[in-house]
């Protein structure tokens, strides 16, 4: 029975681990800028973003520019 809901966890998590990308690798970098105290490289350098759909490229770069309108 455990086994059942393991295997629909395992599925979820694939399923959220694409869609939770631009948020993921925003954090990323917020918490790289604000750990070391200097600004990251390019985002269209960092593998995850090469790997992204258009469409996650799009939701990260408004994630960008809420920070901007808010910082």
């Amino acid at each position: 029975m455990g086994g059942v809901r393991k295997e629909e966890v395992k599925k979820q998590n694939e399923i959220e681990k694409y869609n939770k990308r631009p948020e993921k690798l925003k954090s990323a970098r917020d918490t790289f800028e604000r750990l070391t105290g200097r600004k990251a490289r390019p985002v269209e350098q960092a593998g995850m973003f090469k790997d992204m759909t258009a469409l996650e490229k799009s939701r990260y770069r408004a994630l960008e520019k809420k920070k901007s309108i808010l910082g």
